[in-house]
């Protein structure tokens, strides 16, 4: 019983580390030029809930961006991230 509560420890603890690489990914092409990655990045963001201080900061100064499209994107990001948030998902 030990040696499994061990090995999902240390599994779960890989997948944070994932998890932190995967979002240091997307958070760099969020400054990508192309429109759909960045509007397609937002989109991921906000379905993986997962948020941090870094996060906010960057996709709040996506809201500024000229295109709609990617705009629309961020702006619904952010509002699943509330939502998140007010669930107790969020992680910081």
């Amino acid at each position: 019983e030990r040696a499994r509560r061990t090995s999902i420890i240390r599994a779960l603890e890989e997948l944070c580390k994932l998890d932190e690489a995967l979002m240091a990914v997307l958070l760099k092409e969020m400054d990508n030029p192309d429109e759909v990655v960045r509007q397609s990045v937002a989109d991921v963001i906000g379905e993986l809930g997962i948020a941090n201080a870094q996060i906010i900061e960057v996709l709040l100064k996506a809201v500024s961006c000229s295109n709609e499209i990617v705009r629309e994107s961020v702006v619904k990001a952010l509002m699943k991230l509330g939502k998140y948030r007010s669930e107790g998902v969020i992680i910081a």
